[in-house]
């Protein structure tokens, strides 16, 4: 490789690194819908202070991580160490694990350049191929995402690499293939399977049976060096799935819902979800959205996978050429008999705004065969080549434009929650903040709503469950100030406009115990649930009401101003004169209810009171009840 080209492909790298930060500064400031950036995050905290698992704050229920698995005293989240640790690697060097992000963006250019050279023999096809791989909306939007995907395609390119090398070392009369590279390459493809199992079987077999086919007899030496470079990953991640789930083979990936795998059944991808049916039609379905999400959001469009399909037919007698496009073609087949596809496209609906993250390595072959047949037609006729260059680039315009501005306003909706949260914790901190949405895991919705890695800090997140353990993870954490984070409007994904109140939380005790509720929006009537019985409140002109609650089980409430209430309604004590339960508070339609959790215990009362909101982001529902 001459000067030339090497500044060639560092200036692409370079492009490739300023991408990552401007999409991950403009489009990304607070994180992306994709909730499994908190896990990485959250997992490289923990190593980067000397720790494979994250200890459990308990209850457990109240603070459980997105996608974790309480084993013993710790969690175990769902993937195993790689990308976390080498986000804690990065994080210790540089200060922040998001410096990781233009390194593998420029890391997939100069594998991709190393990788297309390889295979098509030619560095203007290269260079072009590494250029529409940057340039894919695809590529730049997955580069500014804290997940897997993007290293995990540099370990299978250089994987792939590494054994068309060592192929063509092999066929050489005489000549032996280098050690350092078979090591490369088992490195990178042992790496490669422990992060993204499924993943890299679907890339790296084409490439693996054909070498096994072409080196015969000269097999034994570059395997066995393949299997040193391999081995490491594969025995450190042996003995963490041991230490994390009680066994070498079970991969903390199912420890959470072992229904979460490939194949067909009942699906789904923690305890808390409902059962979805998976069979061949889904699996169908799921995957050919992808395709068509593939097909549109590669750089150039439909336009540049007409020229790779004419691409591979041209070069059908070069075999690491077809090695190539089985790669590709190997994702939207095995994808049919894993749910993950579907779930994304079909239920989730979020790889409309960051992508088919799934079918990310075919951007590879497409990039490389597309970009060759782009050469050849510039060498012919060049003006046809510049409509082409033109319409593709128009094409990943229209398709990534919509996407990025959504992705954008999300991630300044998430931003403008977090903030609000931090201001009130600055002024009044440690903070506890829980979450009321209908989630069951701290870290989703929004990613940013994370504990750090020990459950320590000025602010401690929890999740309001609505019953009396909210009153015991209050009495849990005595120093800290409480908060209900209260979060309007559905997530798959986010809605247009999210709202968001933060509202201080106290808990009053006594013999008896009475609860003033107030109801803004015009709420004008209040009817008082519990899990026996339903109370009606007589009307109030001022929109406001004494409830009381007594140890002797009853429950009565008395609108403001000075008006007559109703007869006190009992409460079901048990034999010992004990209650725990929840009384729900309704106003009627447009007004949005309250949940204050009640025990009844040797003769006192304890509630949690909801009071009014200190601050609210966007535009919630008009009508809030609250109390004091």
């Amino acid at each position: 490789m001459g000067k030339p080209e090497v500044f060639a492909v560092l200036g692409l790298a370079a492009v490739a690194a300023a991408l990552a930060l401007v999409v991950l500064a403009f489009v990304f400031p607070h994180g992306s819908i994709n909730n499994d950036e908190a896990i990485y995050r959250l997992q490289a905290q923990a190593i980067e202070h000397g720790h494979f698992f994250v200890p459990v704050v308990r209850p457990i229920d109240a603070f459980r991580p997105w996608l974790a698995a309480a084993v013993h005293n710790h969690w175990v989240l769902k993937y195993v160490p790689v990308e976390g640790g080498f986000l804690a690697l990065v994080g210790a060097i540089a200060g922040t694990p998001t410096a990781s992000l233009p390194v593998v963006a420029a890391a997939l250019a100069v594998a991709t350049w190393v990788l297309v050279r390889e295979v098509l023999q030619d560095r203007w096809s290269a260079f072009v191929a590494t250029a529409l791989v940057v340039l894919s909306p695809l590529v730049f939007v997955q580069s500014a995402i804290l997940v897997g995907y993007l290293p995990t395609i540099v370990l299978l390119e250089v994987f792939m690499w590494s054994a068309i090398r060592t192929v063509a070392a092999g066929a050489v009369a005489g000549a032996r293939p280098s050690a350092w590279r078979c090591v490369l390459g088992g490195l990178a493809i042992g790496l490669a399977v422990v992060a993204r199992p499924y993943d890299s079987a679907l890339f790296a077999t084409p490439v693996t049976v054909w070498a096994l086919i072409r080196l015969r007899r000269q097999i034994v030496r570059p395997v066995c060096w393949y299997v040193v470079g391999a081995l490491p990953p594969i025995v450190a991640t042996l003995l963490y799935d041991w230490a994390a789930t009680g066994s070498p083979v079970r991969l903390p990936f199912n420890l959470l819902e072992p229904a979460d795998r490939p194949g067909f059944g009942p699906r789904r991808m923690f305890p808390e979800e409902p059962y979805h049916a998976f069979g061949l039609h889904s699996g169908i379905r799921g995957s050919a959205s992808h395709l068509l999400l593939t097909i549109l959001w590669v750089g150039g469009g439909p336009t540049l996978v007409l020229l790779a399909l004419l691409g591979i037919w041209r070069r059908r007698r070069s075999a690491p050429a077809l090695v190539l496009a089985a790669a590709a073609i190997a994702f939207p087949v095995g994808y049919v008999f894993f749910w993950g596809a579907w779930n994304a496209s079909k239920l989730w609906h979020g790889v409309r705004f960051i992508g088919p993250f799934y079918f990310l390595p075919m951007v590879i072959p497409i990039a490389a065969f597309g970009g060759a047949e782009l050469v050849a037609l510039y060498r012919r006729w060049r003006p046809v080549a510049a409509v082409v260059v033109l319409v593709g680039l128009v094409s990943s315009v229209l398709v990534a434009a919509p996407a990025v501005a959504a992705d954008a306003r999300w991630s300044r909706q998430d931003g403008a929650v977090l903030a609000m949260v931090a201001r009130h914790v600055a002024a009044s901190p440690p903070a506890l903040v829980l979450i009321q949405a209908d989630q069951e895991y701290v870290m989703h919705p929004i990613s940013g709503l994370a504990n750090r890695w020990d459950g320590e800090g000025p602010l401690l997140y929890g999740l309001w469950s609505g019953t009396t353990q909210d009153l015991s993870v209050v009495a849990s954490q005595p120093e800290r100030h409480p908060y209900v984070l209260t979060l309007f409007g559905a997530f798959a994904p986010h809605p247009d406009r999210l709202a968001a109140t933060l509202r201080p939380i106290h808990v009053k005790s006594g013999d008896a115990v009475t609860v003033h509720v107030a109801g803004a929006g015009g709420a004008r009537r209040l009817t008082l649930t519990t899990s026996a019985s339903v109370l009606g409140c007589r009307d109030s002109i001022l929109g406001g009401w004494d409830v009381a609650i007594g140890a002797s089980g009853t429950i009565s409430c008395t609108p403001s101003g000075g008006l007559a209430g109703v007869a006190p309604t009992p409460l079901p004590l048990s034999p010992t004169g004990q209650w725990d339960g929840s009384l729900q508070l309704g106003s009627g339609p447009g007004i949005v209810g309250l949940t204050l959790p009640v025990r009844i215990s040797d003769g006192r009362v304890t509630v949690l009171v909801v009071a009014s909101p200190v601050e609210v982001v966007g535009t919630p529902p008009s009508g809030l009840l609250t109390a004091d």
